[in-house]
Formats: structure tokens, sequence, C-alpha cells
């Protein structure tokens, strides 16, 4: 599935431009909340956290017109160039933290993430056959996965050769190779069309227009709304992992090495089931599925007493979470029109960083009762949230199917689609 993506080289240098990015930033965060925590700031950890949701909120409030002027690769380059710069003026002061330097590269990431990570993923679907665009989106989807272990793991590994301020040079130059690979991928592309002047036609700006596109496709606002709902919940099953191995069963943290590395595997095999069923698939049945699936692994992995069935759960949810997530980035894909396909990349991301960030506090409360309970508690929620938000989907679903009808009963001579609908036929 992915081989024939692989012979495509503009396609290789987006991949190569996020891998970096994509490294360099779970390296960096990972150095930073190290630093933190032996410095005793936590609060600090918090911040930074916050600072990269903040592009989102500005994106979200400014509308799309932010991404339309990011939409030429030169500004992405530049973006990459920023985060390099700000990153080596970093390593300056890295060994006491300093705090408008953590919340300034913090910015410059959340907003390198929002603008350039929506506008590429947009991009792809006009440098492949309609066929492969979601492969795409599967493989840009692998290359973050794959960063989550490997950029942490890389760092971890670096310090015993590097002192912090090489390190965090080291992620400088991550970015630097992006840029890089996003300036030959202009290249590659020549000059072409404006595309950033291309993108006029809109209805609305700011979150009214986003409400409205979101509106005009309900499949795609549901299945959000319970992606964003695992957002909210995530955190407290990260943080609360480590806790529960540590003192609820009073395993040594190599256990928890091992259900991390088992939870890694198992999505790298959920993402490419995850690109395979979307193509074969309702997203309804995708999302209801795989978050449900999710849920209930929580909830058992928080029973559990030996490491074996710990490791099982976690594995599950982790071939379950690539599911979910592909399948709405996957239908993103397979609209027509870059714009609106940015549009609603950066809104799933908006509300991805709102929900992480709010979902930090609700870890801070409910890990408080303890980690077990905590997890199987999130669990619990995340399937209770599903089976309401598709309950929803489908009343939704018959309530427009019936005003059709309705219409089309009373409008008998309209010609061209049934019921003078003007939507297009969404996958549900």
């Amino acid at each position: 599935m992915y081989r024939r993506i692989l012979h495509n080289r503009s396609c290789n240098l987006i991949l190569l431009g996020e891998g970096a990015a994509s490294l360099g930033e779970r390296s960096l965060f990972m150095i930073i909340l190290w630093l933190l925590l032996d410095a005793g700031s936590l609060w600090l950890a918090v911040a930074l956290a916050a600072a990269t949701a903040v592009p989102s909120l500005v994106v979200s409030a400014v509308g799309p017109r932010l991404l339309d002027a990011a939409a030429d690769l030169r500004i992405l380059v530049g973006l990459d160039l920023l985060c390099a710069l700000a990153i080596a003026a970093l390593s300056l002061g890295v060994d006491h933290v300093p705090l408008g330097g953590v919340l300034g590269v913090g910015l410059v990431l959340g907003l390198r993430g929002i603008v350039a990570r929506s506008n590429l993923h947009a991009l792809v679907p006009s440098l492949v056959a309609p066929r492969e665009a979601g492969a795409v989106i599967g493989l840009l989807d692998l290359v973050d996965r794959l960063a989550m272990v490997a950029g942490p793991g890389a760092a971890a590994l670096l310090l015993h050769v590097l002192a912090p301020p090489q390190l965090v040079l080291v992620d400088a130059a991550a970015f630097g190779l992006s840029a890089v690979a996003l300036l030959l991928l202009r290249r590659q592309l020549g000059p072409g069309p404006d595309r950033s002047a291309a993108r006029t036609e809109r209805p609305a700006s700011g979150p009214s227009g986003r409400c409205a596109t979101l509106r005009r496709r309900p499949h795609l606002a549901y299945g959000i709304a319970i992606r964003t709902l695992g957002a909210v919940l995530w955190p407290t099953i990260t943080l609360g992992m480590p806790l529960f191995v540590a003192r609820d069963l009073a395993l040594p943290m190599t256990a928890y090495g091992t259900v991390l590395g088992c939870y890694a595997v198992a999505s790298i095999a959920g993402n490419v089931l995850g690109v395979w069923l979307a193509a074969r698939t309702t997203l309804r049945r995708l999302c209801g599925t795989a978050w449900a699936l999710t849920g209930l692994s929580f909830v058992a992995l928080s029973a559990t007493t030996s490491l074996a069935w710990l490791a099982i759960a976690y594995a599950v949810a982790g071939l379950a979470m690539p599911v979910g997530i592909l399948a709405i980035s996957t239908t993103i894909a397979g609209l027509d029109g870059e714009a609106a396909r940015a549009d609603l990349y950066a809104t799933q991301r908006t509300l991805m960083d709102v929900g992480n960030l709010a979902g930090v506090v609700v870890a801070g409360f409910a890990l408080g009762i303890g980690a077990g309970a905590a997890i199987g508690m999130a669990g619990g929620a995340l399937v209770l949230g599903v089976v309401a938000v598709l309950g929803g989907w489908v009343r939704s679903d018959r309530s427009r199917a019936y005003r059709a009808a309705a219409s089309s009963a009373s409008s008998p001579a309209r010609s061209g689609r049934p019921g003078g609908q003007t939507m297009a036929p969404s996958r549900t």
C-alpha cells in the first residue's frame, strides 16, 4: 500500500520535512520537561503546553485568511527557519530554562504546527491520485507516531554523550532539515499558481465560518467531536500510566517501558489497518467502533493486576486509536478544494490543542483520586461519550432524511437533485 507512494518524490519531501520537524519537536519538549522537573518548575511545563495552543486559538479567531496567507511554500520554509533560530537561541540559556525563551519557542512551534501541517496535509491530494491520498495521510500519521517514540528515545540516548545545549542545537538542525525539504518541494512543484490568492471564495471566516463549514459536513462534525473528547481524556491516561504501574501495581519502570513499547508497535499496526479500513468502511462505523474499543481497553487496563494483561490492554488501545483518527483525516483528504481541506485540518488541530490543554487540568484533579481509578473513569467517560455522540449522529441523519423526503414530496416539480438538496452526499 505504501510502497507505490514512496516513489513519489514530492510526497517523500513532505514526509521528510514533517518527520524531521516532529522528531525535533518531540525531542525538544522532552528535554525541556526534564529540565523543568529537575528545577521543580512543573507550572512552566503547563505554561509551555498553553503557549503551543495559543496559535491555534488565534487562527480560529482570525479565520482561514491566515491559512491562505501561509499557503505559499516559501512562507512555510520561513516558519521552519524561524523555529530553528528560536530553538538555537534557547540553547544559549537552556541550563536555567528562561521563561521567556520557553514561551517563545512554544508559540513558534504552535504556529508552525497549525499553519504548516494544515496546509501540507491539504496539499497532499493534489500531488497524488485520489485513491492514494488516504495512504499519504496515513504515512504522515505513521511518521508522527514514530516520532512520538523516537524523539524522546533519541533525546534520552544522546544526553549520555551530549550536553543539553548541544542537544537543543540538534533539534534546531532538525527544523533546518525540514526547511530544506520544503524548499526542494517548492522547486519540484515549480512556481505554479498563487495558491494563497486562489483561495478567495469563502462564505465566512472566523469561528462562525468554521461552524458553518462543519454544519455543511455533519458526519465530520460528529467524528471530530468524538476525537476531541478523546483529546480531553488522553492526558489522564498518559500521565496516569507511569503512576499506575509504579504505585498501584508496584512494578519497576522497566515494566512501563515494556507496556509503552507494546503500545507503539500496536499503533503502527493500527495505522496500516486504519488506512485499509478507511477506504472500505463508513466514517461513523469506524469512529464509533475504534473509540469505544479504546475506552473499553482503558477500563480493562485499570482493573488488571498483571503486566501481561496490562500490555495487552494498552496494545488494544494503541491498535484502535489510529483507526479512529485516520477515519477522520482520510475523509478530509477526500474533499474537493485545498482551502476547505486546510480549514478542516486546522479546525481539527485547534480542537485537539484546546482539548489537550483542558485535559491537563482534568488530569490534575482526576489523578488525585488514584491513577487506576482515574484511568478507569476516563475510559468509561470515553465510551459513554461515544455512545452519546453516535446517538446524536444517527438522529441527525434521520432528521435530515425526513426533511429531504418532506421537501421532495412538497415540491415534486423540482429538477436536479432529489428534494432540492444542495449538499453533496456525505460518507457517514
